[in-house]
């Protein structure tokens, strides 16, 4: 890793309606420390470095996000702050502490809370699909040893058995579950002489996902039909002030020959 460089690029520690509270991060693309990555969640009442930060919940390896579901604000605790602690094949980082978003008041909280309640029972119940499962694209990692540019860090071979055309190793996180809509859809297959299998797609479509998990090309896997769609733009279609509660996806449906459908379940 080139010298001075900081692991952490972006931070970021929300309180969700569903009662618990997310830190979210990214590594900066530069960062190239020997894998596995073990992250670990720490909270302290104090955001300075010398505070006594404790381990909250397990490790783990490879990830890019980590849930605290315990209530930690008491009485007179008005401040807990959260940080990450990485570690290499090389050494130990910290990410700088950071507080949860508190520019929400409580009635609004409670109203949030509300519509989220009742959009995950329409989902569940009604109109969503029963398994439907997110592949976070990876966009930190140590870099492809294939197929990935020298000069520009692309991937140069889409169907890469090392980085599967994401040019960073094993190219995505594990399934996590994801209550989304699919919308009725004209899709349409045509077999080119030219070239073996399938080589056409269906049409793009918008699908609605609950809250904000899905970015451009993250691939949504829609597990009863074994199907696997590409995400190309998101937008907020339902917020209450800073809470995101419901995204607009806009999906692709990915030829059965794309890199996406050598994915396992349970990440590479």
């Amino acid at each position: 890793m080139p010298y001075g460089i900081e692991p952490f690029e972006k931070l970021t520690a929300s309180y969700s309606p569903l009662g618990v509270s997310k830190v979210e991060w990214d590594l900066n693309p530069l960062f190239t420390d020997k894998g596995p990555y073990i992250f670990t969640l720490q909270g302290s009442n104090h955001p300075v470095e010398t505070a006594s930060f404790v381990d909250i919940g397990p490790p783990v390896i490879n990830a890019y996000f980590l849930i605290d579901d315990e209530t930690r604000l008491f009485g007179k605790e008005l401040d807990w702050f959260y940080r990450i602690k990485l570690q290499t094949g090389i050494r130990t980082y910290y990410s700088p502490s950071i507080t949860l978003d508190s520019k929400v008041d409580y009635r609004t909280w409670r109203i949030a809370r509300e519509i989220l309640r009742k959009e995950k029972l329409r989902l569940s119940k009604y109109v969503g699909v029963p398994e439907a499962y997110l592949f976070k694209r990876k966009r930190f990692g140590p870099k492809c040893t294939r197929c990935a540019d020298p000069l520009l860090d692309e991937p140069i071979d889409g169907r890469c058995p090392i980085c599967l055309g994401t040019g960073k190793v094993n190219g995505y996180f594990s399934a996590i579950p994801l209550l989304v809509e699919f919308p009725i859809s004209n899709e349409i297959e045509k077999i080119n002489v030219d070239y073996a299998g399938m080589t056409s797609q269906g049409t793009t479509q918008n699908c609605r996902v609950i809250g904000d998990p899905v970015v451009s090309q993250d691939v949504i896997w829609d597990k009863g039909s074994g199907r696997r769609y590409i995400v190309h733009e998101t937008s907020e279609v339902v917020t209450v002030r800073s809470y995101n509660i419901v995204t607009n996806v806009n999906i692709r449906l990915a030829p059965f020959s794309d890199a996406v459908y050598l994915i396992p379940e349970n990440g590479i």
